[in-house]
């Protein structure tokens, strides 16, 4: 099968790759570090009772973002690594190339849109 996706466009996406795994390294760098001061914080407010149920919700919050991020990470890795590969672009599902402006808003995607709408249908 034909590839759609040219050598210029493949840069491009390795480009928009780096640049939003840089992003999201430094906001989970930021989130940890700020957790650090959180958690000084919460260990006071505990002491006085009042707010700890809330804390602890917030600590919740924090920490399903953090995964949140980790696994987007780790796609956006898996993806800079593959860039070059003759199969990426190709939709994992039924093989077809995905659309060049589908991987521009998500370049690391493993499905065309018709199937990743069947996948998320299927896990929710």
């Amino acid at each position: 099968m034909k590839h759609a996706i040219t050598a210029e466009q493949r840069r491009q996406l390795a480009a928009t790759l780096r640049q939003r795994l840089a992003a999201v390294e430094q906001e989970l760098q930021t989130r940890q570090q700020g957790l650090n001061s959180a958690e000084q914080a919460l260990a006071v407010r505990e002491q006085d009772g009042n707010d700890a149920l809330q804390l602890a919700s917030e600590r919740e919050v924090q920490e399903a973002v953090e995964g949140i991020e980790e696994t987007e990470l780790r796609s956006l890795r898996t993806a800079l690594s593959r860039v070059q590969e003759p199969d990426y672009g190709q939709c994992n599902d039924c093989g077809k190339a995905i659309p060049f402006g589908r991987l521009q808003v998500e370049p690391q995607a493993l499905r065309c849109v018709a199937c990743e709408t069947r996948h998320e249908k299927g896990a929710g």
